[in-house]
């Protein structure tokens, strides 16, 4: 989509006119005048919510050569500076109905800065809040940077301020605005993220702030690190991928990650145990993840398919995240080869671990004849080839 800026009226200073493409107007704009910076846009078609950050700045851009600088973006953006200098450009948009207010401040050279102005509620107080809203905005690709409390021209509001991390459209971006004012208004609101969120986190290299909100369930594990030195350390290993093989939806396994038990006993993620900066790991982690992933071949059958073993590097150092997809049902059961029997591996030994909620159990024999059976029936009447 091709944007294109026009001017329809100028009046001293202030310029008004649109956004559009393809003949439909977008968004009106107000330019306030250079060099303030500050335009307010306002969405006349909803399609236009459908367009990115950088699409829009962009095409604005065109018209403000100062902000010619802010022509190339990437899809996500690295770590935010400190920064000294005023916004390049401040754009304040208006298309919220439950009196909540965004404006995006974008700094040369520097991921913007999105401002929500949150309508304040008694019901949640501020710590509360903000652990709400780091959570919602980080899901949606943006970085809580603070959280004040606002009395102002008669209105008592929340600010709350946060760093975009990738170029999105700014459907997600009003999404965040309507869930912030939710969840300044909600007694009770769940927070628990999904296995697809947690992911998407994973990716964009920020797994820290997952401390204090992940816990382990029957999808995500955790440990500070593993011990490859020996086969008990190995089939392990082994066992914490089949698990999830073997699990309804497959899970997500943290190396380098601290867990602490929290009231109840749930295990849950706490923090960052970078491998890299671990004196018990003497080898490159690179080398470490190559191993981990020729135990997984040697050791599970059939071949878990899609299995992900990758290092995440982050502001405090290395880890590695395995991701093993939900696998289809005719592949299960996934068996470990191989036990430690009297202090030795037996290879002629198997076990197929299964995930409760928070660890792995063996399957027990009657487990093992019913999976058989029901084998051993598919193959006679006609559901597989026998060999």
């Amino acid at each position: 989509m091709i944007l294109t800026v026009k001017e329809i009226d100028r009046e001293n200073h202030r310029t008004k006119g649109v956004v559009c493409a393809n003949g439909i107007n977008l968004f009106g704009f107000l330019d306030y005048g250079f060099p303030d910076k500050d335009l307010e846009l306002e969405c006349i078609d909803p399609s236009g919510m459908g367009l990115r950050l950088g699409e829009i700045t962009q095409a604005l851009s065109r018209r403000i050569s100062s902000l010619s600088t802010l022509n190339s973006f990437p899809t996500e953006w690295g770590e935010l500076q400190p920064w000294s200098k005023r916004p390049g450009l401040t754009v304040s948009f208006d298309f919220n109905q439950d009196g909540s207010w965004l404006a995006i401040d974008w700094l040369h050279g520097q991921p913007p800065l999105a401002n929500f102005s949150i309508p304040f509620a008694q019901t949640v107080e501020k710590a509360e809040f903000r652990r709400r809203s780091e959570r919602i905005l980080l899901r949606r690709g943006l970085r809580l940077l603070e959280v004040e409390e606002q009395d102002e021209y008669r209105h008592h509001y929340w600010s709350v301020t946060a760093v975009c991390l990738k170029d999105q459209p700014l459907r997600e971006i009003n999404e965040c605005a309507k869930l912030l004012t939710l969840a300044a208004h909600s007694a009770v609101w769940p927070d628990q993220p999904s296995l697809e969120e947690v992911l998407r986190i994973i990716h964009l290299g920020h797994v820290e702030l997952l401390g204090g909100w992940l816990v382990e369930n029957e999808w995500f594990d955790a440990k500070e690190r593993v011990d490859l030195g020996d086969a008990q350390g190995r089939l392990e290993f082994a066992k914490d991928l089949a698990q999830f093989a073997n699990g309804p939806a497959g899970g997500i396994l943290l190396i380098g990650a601290k867990t602490d038990a929290k009231e109840g006993g749930v295990e849950t993620f706490s923090k960052i145990c970078p491998l890299d900066k671990n004196p018990q790991i003497t080898q490159p982690i690179p080398r470490l993840v190559q191993q981990l992933r020729n135990i997984a071949v040697s050791h599970i059958h059939p071949t878990i398919k899609g299995l992900r073993m990758e290092i995440v590097s982050g502001r405090m150092g290395q880890i590695i995240y395995a991701h093993i997809p939900n696998q289809a049902n005719q592949l299960k059961p996934f068996i470990v080869t191989g036990e430690i029997i009297s202090g030795k591996l037996r290879k002629n030994f198997f076990s197929i671990p299964v995930r409760t909620n928070d660890g792995n159990v063996p399957v027990t024999a009657h487990e093992i004849h019913s999976l058989l059976a029901g084998n051993m029936s598919r193959w006679q009447g006609g559901g597989g080839t026998e060999r």
